[in-house]
């Protein structure tokens, strides 16, 4: 506990350059004040590494599909309705990533810009904010794969 409240000063104000990665195979074992700063991801399995791939694959590709082919990726999320909200938050986190990549690389994209992937962020916890609320699934795919830049 006494750790977890040293760490705290960083926690709420890291430095810009600095991703913290913190791991636990006990969650609950977190103080509130910590657990509240921070994202969740559970990257656990040899198979939900695999699946990552999959949306990071799909997120890499996307600038080259038309709508209707992004609207097929429908199924993959209806296959996996049970993980849909952590393959959301592995979006986010992936999403997160590219930005870390904009903002450290000397050569910029005309294509892809931290703008555009701070909304795609935005649209993810959209996503589960509706889930929460337990809104339609269908609906919630297909709002994410429409607005998704």
């Amino acid at each position: 506990e006494q750790a977890q409240n040293c760490i705290l000063k960083t926690l709420e104000e890291p430095p810009l350059y600095v991703t913290i990665f913190l791991i636990t195979a006990f969650l609950e074992k977190l103080i509130d004040t910590v657990n509240s700063r921070v994202k969740k991801v559970k990257i656990s399995s040899e198979n939900e590494i695999k699946e990552f791939d999959k949306i990071k694959s799909f997120i890499d590709n996307m600038s080259n599909m038309m709508e209707t082919d992004k609207l097929k990726f429908s199924d993959y999320f209806s296959d996996n309705k049970d993980d849909f909200r952590d393959i959301l938050k592995y979006m986010i986190v992936y999403y997160h990533e590219l930005i870390q990549k904009i903002l450290s690389s000397t050569q910029k994209s005309d294509t892809i810009t931290c703008r555009n992937l701070s909304e795609n962020i935005s649209i993810c916890e959209k996503c589960i904010e509706k889930l929460d609320k337990n809104c339609n699934f269908g609906m919630i795919v297909d709002y994410l794969l429409i607005n998704l830049n």
